[in-house]
């Protein structure tokens, strides 16, 4: 009986990565993720999180906690204000800085101070107290060579709802007057993340439709006065929160916190996804530190008023990053683009063994039929640190995959990474 060749879908798991129900989904399956803190009903968003040494601040309702990286216990650090969101932490030597945007009570004022246990929250920027006073609603803040930046947009007041928005501003805390913030750019529009490279470069994520990831110049940055036409354009992605890896690469939460993506700065192209969520609004991935290959995100589970503080390994699979560069040595555009169009995305090429350049180098099943049984093989076979198992089922309309047996008429290969 003549053989047929079946092209087939990969699947792509691993037993190494640690899944959690109500957590964000790892984007490749040798990144592992886990579960640092779960604030057990307590309704929160997270939106403040910083890491000093080996602590770990994060905003929680009412307070802010801590948790020692190194004993793996989490505590109380202070209690702030009730029904606020933390905003933004960062600390700078023996003081933790901290912004916080009260959205759950009208006039909705937004304050930004201190915070540490002995006296709790100290605002030194207070905002919103009355009708026609300017309010911050802040969004997000960094650090910046011992200095503390954030992001907000000021408007003003008006009976019990918050109106007349002028824009969104990026800020520089001033210590010497902290009632007056030094303002270093009027973008306009919603705010969003901020963060800083290595070179002091400034990174402002847009959640403007069509204004994308802006940088501004570092000598820029220390000038000020900058509009949005002074950055340029990184990636034309709707962004939350930003951070950098080791290797220079543009972290941002996209979608609303439904995605984790990592990006090229110099070309815009999405390389990878580290964690995904949902996209239902169900949940999402908040404010994130990374400290080496690791990346400490929070998540919120808004049915159920949870807030989880992760960490995920974002360790590499063994050969990947020689892969990229002689498959693509100017430019990779991710790994989920099907650069030659057969099918299959960059990533599964890697791990099924074809080339991510050549259509006619696909991942292909052999079926022949020996005596009416069938015999299976498939090509690419035994690529070093691949593990393959043959999966079967009976229609193709009802049932899951599972073990080959005598019903099987339909037959699938999966292939994984078995390092």
């Amino acid at each position: 009986m003549k053989a047929n060749t079946i092209a087939l879908t990969l699947t792509l798991l691993s037993a190494s990565a640690l899944y959690l129900d109500a957590a964000p989904t790892p984007g490749k399956p040798t990144y592992i993720i886990q579960e640092l803190d779960n604030s057990a009903g307590t309704f929160t968003t997270y939106g403040g999180l910083t890491k000093n040494g080996d602590v770990l601040y994060y905003g929680n309702y009412d307070t802010v906690r801590q948790y020692d990286l190194a004993g793996a216990t989490n505590s109380v650090y202070a209690t702030t204000v009730g029904n606020a969101d933390t905003k933004g932490l960062a600390k700078i030597g023996s003081t933790l800085y901290m912004a916080l945007d009260t959205s759950y009570n009208a006039p909705y004022p937004s304050s930004l101070g201190t915070v540490d246990p002995a006296t709790g929250f100290t605002a030194t920027l207070v905002s919103g107290k009355e009708q026609g006073e300017t309010t911050y609603s802040i969004y997000d803040a960094t650090l910046n060579n011992g200095e503390y930046y954030f992001v907000a947009a000021p408007g003003t007041i008006n009976t019990n709802s918050q109106s007349g928005a002028t824009g969104t501003r990026i800020y520089r805390y001033n210590n010497a007057d902290p009632s007056a913030p030094v303002e270093i750019a009027n973008i306009g529009g919603s705010s969003g993340g901020i963060a800083f490279d290595t070179a002091g470069n400034l990174y402002y994520a847009s959640q403007n439709w069509g204004q994308g990831i802006l940088r501004f110049n570092a000598v820029n940055v220390a000038r000020g006065g900058l509009t949005a036409a002074d950055g340029a354009t990184v990636a034309d992605v709707t962004a939350g929160y930003l951070g950098f890896l080791p290797d220079g690469h543009l972290v941002a939460t996209t979608g609303w916190g439904v995605s984790l993506d990592v990006f090229d700065i110099n070309t815009g192209a999405k390389r990878r996804t580290i964690a995904t969520v949902p996209s239902d609004w169900s949940e999402s991935i908040g404010k994130f530190v990374v400290d080496g290959t690791t990346l400490y995100v929070a998540h919120t589970d808004w049915n159920a008023y949870t807030g989880n503080l992760y960490a995920i390994n974002l360790i590499e699979p063994a050969g990947y990053a020689s892969w990229v560069t002689d498959n693509f040595p100017v430019t990779y555009p991710g790994d989920d683009v099907d650069s030659d169009g057969d099918g299959s995305a960059n990533y599964a090429e890697f791990v099924a063994g074809t080339s991510p350049t050549d259509k006619l180098d696909v991942f292909t099943i052999n079926i022949e039929m020996t005596d009416d049984l069938p015999t299976l093989s498939w090509t690419p076979d035994k690529v070093a640190g691949r593990s393959y198992t043959l999966q079967g089922r009976e229609s193709l309309a009802a049932g899951g995959w599972g073990a080959t047996n005598a019903n099987s008429r339909f037959f699938r290969v999966k292939v994984q990474l078995s390092q």
